[in-house]
């Protein structure tokens, strides 16, 4: 019997919904902007170590095939959360999130008993579908976002757009940005998310999606951690940007 993705997301959902058992598996999808396979010391010998991804691969799986299903980002965020391509769902350019009816998984989770949270970029669900499928809503710019936050951070993440400006917007040159990584989104949506998770829903099984902005542009790094990349060393940019080998293409 041949199964889709989208059929087979929908028969885990259901089958969590009628299984007795006291716990169900917690889930936390981890979804990075704009993150090309040969970045990673996982799939490029010359790319940057990433320590904690490698040791989350050693104790799960790795696909060596996986293509992303659009090359924009809401439609291809809409087919995670669907299992659909963009002709089928109708998500086709970044102005356009996922239509009302349109089976997700995060309608099937939270029908499952499931407590779901977002954190982060969301770019993919309207305002009421977040209303309707999240309990805990901390994407970018909504209303727990904004209160998490406190008036000197507002201010001072007001000072690294205004920086950012000066230098050319969301497509200037890559540089080491003289602010805390704590006034950057990746810090605030992982935060947020290890408080979920640290909650742990008083028993309840959650599913949290961790919808990380970098390293989408502006590529502009924290100066705590720009050291931490070898941009000055000869052939590093071409190593990591090289042509993906055969069936690591991200």
């Amino acid at each position: 019997m041949k199964v889709t993705r989208r059929r087979l997301t929908q028969s885990l959902a259901a089958g969590l919904s009628a299984c007795g058992r006291p716990r169900r598996p917690n889930i936390v999808l981890f979804y990075a902007d704009d993150l090309r396979a040969t970045a990673l010391d996982l799939y490029n010998p010359d790319a940057v170590a990433m320590p904690n991804l490698a040791r989350l691969a050693a104790s799960g799986i790795t696909f060596d095939h996986s293509y992303t299903p659009h090359p924009l980002c809401q439609p291809a965020r809409v087919s995670l959360w669907t299992g659909q391509y963009s002709s089928k769902h109708g998500s086709r350019y970044n102005q356009k999130p996922m239509a009302d009816g349109t089976p997700n998984m995060a309608e099937w989770f939270r029908g499952a008993g499931y407590r779901m949270g977002i954190f982060g970029k969301n770019h993919c669900f309207t305002p009421a579908q977040l209303d309707r499928w999240f309990d805990d809503d901390y994407s970018i710019g909504s209303a727990k976002w904004k209160s998490a936050l406190s008036p000197e951070t507002v201010k001072e993440m007001r000072e690294v757009a205004e920086w950012r400006g000066r230098r050319g917007g969301p497509m200037g040159p890559p540089a080491a940005a003289p602010f805390s990584h704590e006034l950057f989104p990746t810090h605030i949506a992982s935060e947020r998310a290890i408080e979920f998770i640290g909650a742990r829903q008083g028993g309840q099984p959650f599913f949290a999606w961790v919808s990380l902005v970098d390293p989408h542009t502006p590529a502009d790094v924290p100066e705590k951690f720009a050291g931490a990349l070898p941009w000055s060393e000869p052939g590093f940019l071409r190593a990591v940007t090289k042509k993906c080998p055969r069936g690591t293409r991200g």
